[in-house]
């Protein structure tokens, strides 16, 4: 059993009425009072997977998510308590939760860098941010194959093109174009690492690696030149001398 004092300090909460808001609302079962082990008042106790409930709550409200719709979310509970199977029927659907609201996040952000890239270019196209949104909310796969190539280790980008929105690895940019020559669509790229971190990280969703562990080798292939192959400066976008 934990009480009611244990919660709110592993939480880092000091209202207890937080609970009782937890507990009105459906999203915690009714503690077992009894006397205070010190002597003075009454306690709270209940079973010891209602801390770790508490942990995805807190998790989910300090991102946004409301007490409803974390409520909507639950699978109904028995009166009794949770049985084993339900308990992680009902954290799949939390962290469900939480990962909708953190695409939704995602999709906002890139969407508004996106228009804002265009503005700053002084590039008119009204709504372009709104047509994006509707674009990446109509296949639930693009975001998260998205969380998938940073998890993997991936330095993912965004490609806009004519009939085009994707997230790729940015080194297949370059390989692209090296292998489509003039026959290549124009794309605009964006890179999204920062902003998938920052949502989906700090939204406890999912673990990802701070820095993307595959990388490109800078080097390039010259035809008909000995050896073949040269290093090139990656850190300057605009030297181009084969070393």
């Amino acid at each position: 059993m934990v009480n009611s004092r244990e919660i709110l300090t592993v939480l880092g909460i000091r209202a207890a009425k937080t609970l009782t808001r937890w507990q009105k609302e459906g999203l915690i079962p009714p503690p077992k009072v009894s006397p205070h082990p010190a002597g003075h008042g009454r306690i709270g106790y209940w079973p010891d997977w209602v801390l770790e409930r508490c942990r995805e709550i807190k998790r989910l409200t300090d991102n946004g998510v409301t007490l409803a719709e974390i409520k909507k979310g639950l699978a109904r509970e028995p009166e009794d308590g949770l049985s084993a199977r339900p308990r992680r029927q009902n954290a799949k659907a939390l962290r469900a939760i939480a990962y909708d609201n953190c695409s939704e996040r995602l999709v906002f952000m890139l969407a508004r860098k996106v228009s804002k890239l265009l503005h700053d270019m002084g590039v008119k196209r009204p709504g372009i941010d709104r047509r994006i949104e509707n674009d990446l909310e109509q296949d639930e796969r693009t975001i998260k194959q998205l969380v998938e190539l940073v998890a993997r280790g991936y330095n993912p980008v965004l490609l806009l093109g004519k009939d085009l929105i994707a997230f790729v690895p940015d080194f297949k940019v370059s390989l692209y174009l090296a292998a489509n020559g003039g026959r290549a669509q124009p794309l605009c790229v964006l890179p999204v690492l920062d902003e998938v971190l920052e949502v989906f990280s700090k939204g406890y969703v999912v673990k990802l690696p701070r820095q993307p562990v595959i990388r490109p080798v800078p080097r390039v292939h010259k035809e008909g030149s000995e050896g073949g192959e040269f290093k090139v400066d990656a850190s300057n976008l605009m030297d181009h001398r084969l070393q």
